[in-house]
């Protein structure tokens, strides 16, 4: 069995066309997990989607074809484990209710 970390993403391939963008040709994607309150923001972005497959108010599908620096997707892929981490979901729930008020 392997072992879920946050450098173990599924990356599926979809088509540049289905993704908005020109082309036929594949590109590598990831979906990830993302704050809902950012999730509008970032899809104003290029290289960014509605979710694939996936639940779109809280998910995004990321292109990784060069298009986001990768130091944004690191940060995004860090969120994304920190929301989906079921040990520590509990302590992060409190954390952003305590810095919402």
């Amino acid at each position: 069995e392997e072992e879920k970390t946050k450098d173990n993403a599924v990356k599926p391939l979809i088509s540049r066309r289905f993704s908005g963008l020109d082309g036929e040709e594949l590109i590598d994607v990831v979906n990830l997990k993302c704050d809902s309150v950012l999730v509008g923001s970032l899809l104003c972005e290029s290289g960014f989607f509605p979710a694939y497959h996936m639940s779109k108010g809280s998910w995004i599908t990321v292109a990784l074809d060069g298009t986001i620096p990768d130091d944004k997707i690191k940060m995004l892929l860090d969120m994304s484990y920190y929301l989906t981490d079921k040990i520590n979901k509990p302590k992060i729930q409190r954390k952003k209710k305590e810095l919402l008020g």
